[in-house]
């Protein structure tokens, strides 16, 4: 099974480079005992992947990692959370099928705040409609957002 997770970074952990929270997640769900699966061969690791890294210094409200469980995800936010340190929280987990697109495939937007220093990363978790997509669009204009669509060089988003 496998799952997609929305975490925050922001306040001192926002100092912390990726490949080290990699690291304080790999320790975070072996700590709280969570079913995660693994790769085969010599050197296993966590079969876990992240969306585009978010620079050192930079805050995120919404950052992506996709997750294959080996057992039930009963309780894994609030078990995680307890072993992640302050400013790293889970927000959100949904489970996706193997037909979901990867993580970096998924991305599509980018919404940079007034202030500069916090970038929020949207990802469709879900297919969007026109409509849905209008709703998103009002919302960051009422916000004062800028929204920015990435295309893909086959033009899609």
């Amino acid at each position: 099974m496998k799952i997609r997770i929305q975490f925050e970074k922001l306040g001192t952990v926002r100092f912390t480079s990726h490949k080290d929270v990699v690291r304080i997640f790999e320790r975070a769900f072996g700590a709280a005992g969570v079913p995660v699966a693994w790769s085969e061969g010599f050197h296993p690791h966590m079969r876990m992947s992240f969306g585009p890294p978010l620079r050192t210094g930079w805050e995120s409200r919404e950052e992506y990692m996709d997750v294959t469980m080996d057992g039930s995800m009963d309780g894994f936010a609030s078990a995680v959370n307890e072993k992640l340190p302050e400013g790293l929280v889970i927000t959100r987990v949904v489970a996706i099928d193997d037909r979901t697109p990867k993580l970096a495939a998924d991305m599509s937007a980018v919404a940079n705040s007034k202030d500069g220093n916090t970038v929020n990363f949207e990802h469709e978790l879900m297919q969007l409609n026109q409509n849905t997509l209008a709703h998103a669009l009002e919302t960051q204009l009422v916000t004062g957002s800028l929204l920015r669509l990435k295309l893909a060089i086959s033009g899609k988003p």
